[in-house]
């Protein structure tokens, strides 16, 4: 029986001749009944030649691309870093002199006087892994878009206006946007419960953001109107004072011979002399009283407004 011993840095068996790698082998041949004498000397085993030359190559090399972690018992070990796109909001208020950022996406306006504009300041930070770019700020009533020109907003990056949409916001960085309602509106509830705001990474990930919007436009107080039908301005007239708009509109104070004033809503006249009426219209005739106005031996003659006195021939 002829025993042999090689290191070899591979493991394969071809026909009855038992290589074993990564360490000492031995490599033995199986016992030859017919020939029990060996000849110690012969030739070593040529073990390049035993493997067929024909046969397929042996691959040696990893048959995965998976990584393997050897120092653990050679298990899988996959280090993926996972891409998220993650916006963080909140509403900027101003309490006790401070700017506050309030997590509740709610903003109650109240009741906006007419002719004044209002607004609101949110705030968007990517606190993802992903940059982002803000790429819509929808106003919307009841689910649906709504479009006005009095309905605006605008960006804010670091403090700068950051320009029209859209408008990158890297990870770790935030936005300011200022949505505003400007003066126009009529009294009423707010044509808007709602605006929207989406953010979306190279990806095709999309993160929204909604602001809940409550408020209203209030009617004129007594003694002030809209006369020229310009919300804008809001209710412009001093119904009190103005002897255009005395008491409401269009009601106009004049007189033809006199002056007036609007009072308290009521247009007050002061008619010249030798006039009366509520327009100061009516002529008055000195000379048809029952004592005239002239002397005794002297005739009176009416004009409008006034009178003259003549004379009686020999005085």
């Amino acid at each position: 029986m002829l025993g042999l011993t090689r290191f070899l840095g591979f493991c394969v068996v071809v026909g009855g001749l038992t290589l074993s790698g990564c360490g000492s082998a031995n490599i033995s041949n199986p016992p030859d009944t017919a020939n029990a004498s060996v000849d110690t000397a012969s030739t070593p085993v040529d073990v390049t030649s035993a493997i067929d030359a024909t046969s397929d190559p042996v691959d040696l090399s990893p048959s995965v691309d998976t990584a393997v972690d050897m120092s653990g018992g050679g298990d899988l070990v996959q280090d993926v870093t996972e891409g998220v796109l993650a916006i963080d909001a909140c509403l900027l208020t101003e309490l006790d002199g401070e700017v506050t950022c309030v997590s509740e996406m709610s903003l109650d306006w109240g009741v906006i006087e007419p002719g004044t504009s209002t607004n609101g300041s949110v705030q968007l930070t990517n606190v993802g892994n992903l940059d982002a770019e803000l790429i819509s700020v929808t106003w919307s009533q009841g689910g649906e878009s709504v479009e006005h020109e009095l309905l605006t907003f605008s960006v804010l990056s670091a403090g700068d206006d950051a320009g029209d949409l859209p408008v990158v916001v890297v990870s770790g960085g935030a936005l300011t946007v200022e949505v505003q309602v400007a003066a126009g509106f009529e009294p009423g509830a707010l044509p808007v419960d709602a605006v929207t705001f989406i953010l979306a990474a190279d990806s095709g990930e999309e993160d929204v953001v909604v602001l809940s919007l409550t408020g209203s436009i209030a009617d004129c107080a007594v003694g002030i109107a809209n006369c020229d039908d310009d919300w804008s301005n809001g209710c412009e007239v001093d119904t009190l004072t103005s002897s255009e708009h005395c008491g409401s509109c269009a009601t106009v104070c004049s007189v033809n011979n006199g002056t007036v004033a609007c009072e308290d809503g009521a247009c007050v006249s002061s008619c010249d002399e030798g006039w009366e009426g509520s327009s100061c219209e009516t002529n008055i005739d000195e000379c048809s009283g029952e004592t005239s106005p002239c002397d005794a031996n002297a005739a009176c003659t009416d004009s409008d407004g006034s009178f003259s006195c003549a004379c009686n021939e020999g005085y």
